[in-house]
């Protein structure tokens, strides 16, 4: 894996990924190696690579925590139409009172087969906004 990784194969990457994050497949876990992969992988510009990247900035893997990055990846991805990137940006956005992103997004992922059902957020976030605005 670590060969086909190092030789552009995006999939291992990831895979790569996964087992340092958690120490897998006889790896230790090594948040830097976690981090790095991710990164070689969101430079690729792989929605996967970058949800993961996002979540090294969000958490502090391998990096230091940094929310400007973590939001900056996580857009990156969810344009891309990585499903869970769309999901994280729907709340992230709710609960920071941002509720015209928020159903940007909740709309933008309900058009996924896979959304965590978070389209029952778009009639509450309408309902929202039209009462801010009157």
């Amino acid at each position: 894996t670590r060969k086909k990784a190092e030789a552009g194969d995006v999939k291992a990457m990831i895979q790569l990924v996964d087992w340092y994050g958690d120490g897998k497949n006889g790896l230790a876990a090594d948040p830097a190696l976690r981090f790095t992969w991710a990164r070689r992988a969101a430079d690729l510009d792989d929605p996967e690579g970058l949800y993961e990247l996002s979540h090294c900035y969000h958490c502090g893997y391998g990096t230091k925590v940094n929310e400007g990055l973590r939001m900056t990846k996580l857009a990156q991805a969810g344009m891309l139409g990585h499903v869970e990137a769309m999901h994280d940006l729907t709340v992230h956005h709710f609960w920071n009172d941002e509720l015209a992103e928020a159903l940007y997004w909740a709309k933008r992922g309900a058009k996924e087969e896979h959304f965590w059902n978070t389209e029952s957020f778009i009639p509450i976030l309408e309902k929202q906004i039209a009462e801010q605005r009157s």
